[in-house]
């Protein structure tokens, strides 16, 4: 448990020192909690009716150094669950499986949005320790009673967790075939998985009722676009997207990575074909068909959040469950032929490598992804800074009137001039200001609000588009030539692009 701890944290102190420093988020951190967190409503209507319980602990202060720290610890004591789980009991590998777990693209990415980070973290923490309840061989009802209201919180701090329960689940079901357990014995542990998970997805609706009924919030659109109909009216299409979301994650050109998971994906493939052929010479022939069955499943059940709501594209912050892949190959067995050979001491060796190879990418991205947020912050900084500069100078300005910008400021040529940009994860049209009406009213608000200390003022949509569309304001140059920034319909508008996005 220590070692866990101690490489998770020392491992976040490497990765996540400049975020920190920094302290920058981005675009829906700006708009939801890049200071202190205002969405609690918002987080309810949407089903995460824990997260409002969560964020009183720090008075809703967004506390990058103090979250990192306790996400780290959460990942450290995921990692100690799995291995004691899944049988790795060496130091090395109990180390690797926790650095991994607490800086990987999923988490870089996670850490942009300070204000839900420790919901991921406690999330997953408790989707683990789900599974661990479920399946370890200390069933005592107290510990299995206990498994339940695990997923109802985990599912009130962040549904999508349902995919790193599946997933973890579906590994533990796998090694437990293995390693020659009967499917009596496999069966049981489904049906103890199965009461448990309805348990708890009962628990969850109950209280998101109970919460949504005292609060008195409505359900969010993305909530009342899920249903059965919807669910299998997609399968056609979401279950082989998960398919293709589960490559995509591997596929990644960044520092060669890819090159690394295609020799752990080939050196998992070597021990579980030899797992199954040892199966089937001992005449455990449904034991190994079910094996396989569950092996070619992973990609979709590690995507399950996809093919539940279907409605919403994939995205790398849901992806966290792909890193079970390395512990996973750390847990697979070793046919004991094997251990005294030479190939077989390759095998047992080379995944060590891989991982420690595939960490120092993840360092470097980390690193990577909070340096260049820091550049176009300064650089975003520096545009706005120039751009009230001139909004001041307007004759007869008054700090009542409504800045509008018509598009935003641009750090297209950062991204173009500095390597580092190609190495980092998080990367939107822009790292401060939402695309549409998000960006135009809530980022333009709130980051002239945060960081300049300026009412930015309330944007009426037909003011704004009939302004954009007016014969005025196409007359006017680019931000920053004179006469960029005018008055029309009763806002000051500045204009950062030809063709900007517009009130639907």
């Amino acid at each position: 448990m220590r070692i866990a701890l101690l490489s998770a944290l020392i491992s976040a102190l490497a990765a996540y020192h400049l975020l920190v420093i920094y302290g920058n988020g981005n675009a829906d951190a700006v708009c939801e909690g890049l200071v202190y967190y205002s969405g609690a409503d918002w987080a309810l209507s949407c089903g995460r009716w824990a997260i409002r319980y969560m964020e009183r602990f720090s008075g809703n202060l967004v506390m990058p150094g103090i979250w990192i720290v306790l996400y780290a610890l959460c990942c450290g004591l995921s990692a100690a669950l799995l291995a004691r789980l899944w049988g790795i009991e060496d130091k090395l590998r109990l180390c690797l499986v926790s650095a991994l777990l607490t800086v990987n693209p999923t988490v870089i990415e996670q850490s942009l949005l300070q204000y839900m980070f420790m919901a991921w973290g406690l999330s997953n923490l408790l989707s683990v320790l789900f599974i661990y309840l479920c399946c370890s061989e200390q069933r005592g009802l107290r510990l299995f009673a206990f498994a339940p209201v695990c997923m109802a919180v985990a599912f009130g701090l962040y549904q999508a967790s349902v995919s790193l329960m599946c997933t973890g689940f579906c590994m533990t079901l796998i090694l437990f075939l293995l390693r020659q357990k009967s499917l009596k014995e496999t069966a049981r542990l489904v049906l103890r998985f199965a009461a448990a998970a309805l348990l708890g997805t009962g628990l969850y609706f109950l209280i998101q009722h109970v919460e949504t009924v005292r609060w008195s919030v409505e359900a969010s659109e993305r909530v009342e676009l899920f249903s059965l109909r919807t669910f299998f009216g997609s399968l056609p299409v979401s279950f082989p997207q998960a398919y293709r979301t589960y490559a995509a994650y591997f596929l990644d050109p960044r520092l060669h990575r890819r090159h690394f998971y295609a020799l752990i994906f080939l050196l998992a493939a070597i021990l579980a074909l030899a797992a199954l052929l040892r199966l089937v010479k001992e005449r455990h022939v449904w034991e190994a068909a079910v094996a396989v069955l569950l092996l070619a499943l992973i990609p979709a059940v590690s995507n399950l959040a996809d093919i539940l709501f279907p409605y919403n594209e994939p995205v790398l912050i849901m992806q966290y469950q792909s890193m079970l892949l390395i512990p996973l190959l750390f847990a697979l067995p070793i046919p004991q032929g094997w251990r005294e050979q030479t190939g077989g001491r390759t095998v047992q060796c080379a995944p060590l490598v891989l991982a420690v190879c595939v960490f120092w990418g993840y360092l470097v991205s980390a690193n990577a992804t909070y340096r260049v947020y820091d550049l176009s912050y300064r650089h975003l900084n520096f545009v706005t800074s120039s751009v009230m500069n001139d909004v001041y100078d307007l004759p007869d300005y008054s700090t009542d009137e409504v800045i509008a910008f018509a598009g935003f400021p641009d750090d297209r040529l950062l991204r173009s001039a500095i390597p580092a940009y190609n190495l980092a994860y998080g990367q939107y049209d822009s790292f401060v200001f939402w695309d549409g009406m998000m960006g135009l009213q809530n980022c333009r608000r709130n980051y002239l609000l945060h960081y300049f200390g300026i009412d930015g003022g309330h944007i009426y949509g037909h003011l704004y588009n009939n302004a954009v569309a007016s014969e005025e304001f196409r007359n006017m140059p680019l931000w920053p030539e004179q006469g960029s920034i005018r008055r029309i319909n009763h806002l000051i508008i500045v204009k950062f692009s030809e063709d900007p996005p517009i009130f639907g």
